[in-house]
């Protein structure tokens, strides 16, 4: 035991080293004893402690890591849902520099202390959230009685420091309050998960972005040292996170005791407000589980209490009773029925979701989606588990199984392979009747469960993916197979209308030719919703003939960059110097780079997902002969995204004008945002020519975002709204 010196002689050591271990201490008492026993076989000299984890860092250290693996469209409240989870999950011993200097106080053997940067001009978690610590036993250090400097009030720069150094060649500088380069963005971003303005990663990302980096490298101080002929002491400040202090002394005027640089006085509170309780944290995982299994054996189960939570003591009254009033709330009553893994399989299932969801502590009855998952941290979980039980579960498999329970259960089966359907049970429990929602070219329902959930718990919502997605299967080449294929998935739902359908993008044709179809067989149509497509026309002609994989990956990468907010690097050029199936590895380890994909993901799905968006792009439609009699109701995205390579719309035309608006790509050779938005012509410009097709007006609404984000947060919450009118006008007739 590290606070064991029953057997060490007092006074028999002048250094004592804690490198890179106090991290794994069970608790700052543990610390403390430790420290005590330390100085206890001490004369004069020193005790070094390295790579202490920053407390006050520890938020915007799981800030920085939680941004890094978001998709753009992920809520800021999510996100820092997500980090506060993190924070309060945290297993190692995380430190305030306060605390040592607090315990100087405490122990008057203790002379002096200097916290320190860690050295090193790689910015990784080592030098930008760790610290060590040098406390002086015996020997007191120096202290610095010249004027302080004021690093941001005196508007210091490097090249200012130099000449303060050149010209006036001081004894001693003393400069406080220098903000850190390397820490000054994560402690920025915690202050921005606070700004009520920001709603979207992607809108955060823009924000930190556009917030100038005024910070210093400490290693560009230390370089000052080597220009001149002074010794350069760094000490982080312990009163503010991501400030430090520096002191440049002369090498002439150095006596052989160490500088010591005065820091402020931390305020009198307790040990624990120092530190973490990891030692709390991971009874309480290990404990709760047992004592409430136990329970459940023991008590009937009206007994079994709904909430646990650990506390280090009781609150009590001033008369000694507990203080009932003083007992705090559950802090996350969802997970209330918390179930730990109970065999293998199970506990290699919660090992796969804690690394991608970035969480310690998963039950097996926790659902994924309200962990926080999202449509691109799906198809990483859904990689995982093919590469490691070697069973290719589809999407649709995660949203209809979304515990660990409930996969494990799935992969029991004896099967080699699961069947296949089209049918995606986004949200199959509710009321009313269900809506059938057809996604755009490349037909994964993923991303349809933003707009899911917010329709409502009481909202059935199934989605609709391409056969073909699997990578084995070949898909569709023509819009009414398509049709004809779904009305066979959604009538084993519901085998009678009225029907509620809806389309997005290439998906819109589909479910207008859905539609088509029940009308024929004798069907209800209630409700057809067009979600930011043209009509299809006369004119219209199958998109890339000639195009080769590497063109359509890279159509697929844009929209992939539009979701992540970020660049996957990928290029014409590149692209077409690789062989066929080096140009799908070459997609996959940018995808692998962005955290998408684990490291050894094959490429059976991505060849799927090339593979039905050409299909979608290119599949042939014939144009129906019957007008519909019915409403139709076209939901039109209100911004425009411009991207050079991949074409766009033109300006969006208003419900007034009249004319004819051609939608045309910027370049021949590349393919559109959008397949639906290559070829056709808007004959109307306020319906985009689907009131030729129909009986009765157009009805059009108009939402913020663009073609994609439309869908996305916080911009799908205004489409659920105008979808859940339209959906409620039905039922209440």
């Amino acid at each position: 035991m590290a606070d064991d010196f029953e057997t060490i002689d007092a006074e028999a050591f002048d250094t004592v080293i804690l490198n890179s271990v106090v991290q794994y201490f069970p608790s700052v008492d543990y610390l403390l004893r430790v420290l005590e026993g330390s100085l206890n076989v001490m004369t004069e000299g020193c005790i070094f402690i390295g790579d202490v984890r920053s407390l006050p860092l520890l938020g915007a250290y799981y800030a920085s890591v939680e941004l890094e693996k978001s998709a753009a469209t992920l809520s800021v409240e999510q996100l820092r849902q997500r980090v506060q989870k993190r924070v309060a999950q945290e297993e190692e011993l995380v430190i305030d520099p306060g605390f040592f200097i607090a315990i100087a106080q405490r122990f008057p053997k203790i002379t002096g202390v200097q916290i320190l940067p860690k050295r090193g001009r790689d910015r990784n978690e080592l030098t930008r959230f760790r610290y060590d610590v040098i406390l002086h036993v015996g020997i007191a250090p120096l202290k610095i009685t010249s004027e302080w400097m004021n690093w941001q009030k005196d508007r210091l720069t490097i090249s200012a420091v130099r000449q303060l150094l050149r010209e006036t060649l001081p004894e001693i500088l003393a400069i406080k309050n220098i903000p850190d380069a390397r820490v000054i963005e994560a402690v920025e971003l915690v202050d921005l998960l606070d700004n009520e303005e920001i709603v979207t990663v992607s809108q955060l990302r823009s924000a930190l972005k556009n917030r100038p980096n005024d910070g210093v490298d400490p290693e560009e101080l230390w370089n000052l040292g080597q220009e001149f002929p002074y010794t350069v002491y760094i000490t982080l400040n312990n009163s503010e996170a991501g400030f430090y202090e520096a002191i440049f002394e002369q090498n002439l005027s150095l006596v052989n005791r160490p500088r010591a640089i005065a820091s402020i006085t931390p305020p009198a509170k307790p040990w624990s407000a120092y530190a973490n309780n990891p030692l709390l944290n991971n009874l309480t995982s290990q404990l709760i589980p047992k004592l409430r299994s136990f329970l459940q054996q023991t008590l009937p189960e009206y007994m079994v209490p709904s909430e646990f939570v650990m506390l280090s003591a009781l609150p009590l009254t001033p008369n000694g009773k507990i203080d009932r009033f003083a007992l705090p709330a559950p802090e996350d009553g969802e997970r209330s029925s918390f179930v730990a893994p109970r065999d293998r399989l199970e506990w290699q299932l919660s090992q796969i979701w804690s690394e991608v969801l970035g969480i310690q502590s998963i039950g097996v009855r926790d659902n994924f989606f309200d962990l926080g998952g999202h449509s691109l941290l799906s198809v990483r979980l859904m990689a995982q588990i093919e590469q490691q039980f070697g069973k290719n579960l589809s999407l649709a498999m995660l949203f209809q199984h979304p515990t660990i329970e409930q996969l494990a259960s799935l992969l029991r089966q004896q099967t080699d392979s699961l069947s296949w359907t089209p049918l995606v049970s986004i949200q199959p429990g509710g009321s009313k009747p269900p809506f059938f929602c057809v996604p755009g070219a490349g037909g994964n329902v993923i991303y349809l469960a933003h707009l899911a959930r917010h329709l409502g718990s009481d909202q059935p919502f199934y989605g609709l993916q391409s056969l073909g997605l699997d990578g084995n299967s070949e898909p569709f080449t023509q819009v009414k197979d398509i049709a004809t294929y779904y009305i066979k998935a959604i009538q084993t739902v519901q085998p009678q209308g009225p029907y509620f359908l809806g389309g997005h993008s290439f998906g819109a044709k589909v479910a207008f030719e859905m539609a088509q179809q029940l009308r024929s067989s004798g069907h209800e149509v209630a409700l057809l919703a067009i979600l930011d497509a043209p009509a299809p026309l006369s004119t219209d002609k199958p998109i890339g003939i000639d195009w080769d994989d590497a063109t359509w990956l890279v159509q697929i990468a844009r929209v992939v960059e539009r979701l992540l907010g970020e660049k996957l690097e990928i290029s014409d050029e590149i692209l077409q110097s690789l062989e066929p199936t080096a140009q799908l590895n070459y997609f996959k380890e940018r995808l692998q780079m962005v955290n998408l994909l684990p490291p050894d993901a094959g490429i059976t799905q991505i060849r799927g997902l090339v593979e039905v968006y050409r299909a979608n792009c290119q599949a042939h439609y014939e144009l129906p002969q019957k007008i519909y009699p019915t409403q139709i109701i076209l939901f039109r995205a209100s911004e425009i995204n411009f991207d050079e390579n991949i074409g766009v719309r033109e300006t969006l035309p208003s419900k007034n004008e009249l004319g004819v608006q051609a939608l045309k790509a910027t370049s021949k050779d590349r393919p559109s945002a959008s397949c639906d938005f290559m070829n056709s012509e808007i004959l109307d410009r306020s319906t985009w020519g689907w009131s030729q097709f129909s009986s009765v007006p157009v009805k059009i609404y108009s939402l913020p975002g663009d073609h994609i984000t439309m869908t996305t947060e916080p911009h799908v919450q205004v489409l659920a709204k105008q979808l859940s009118t339209e959906f409620h006008k039905f039922v209440a007739n």
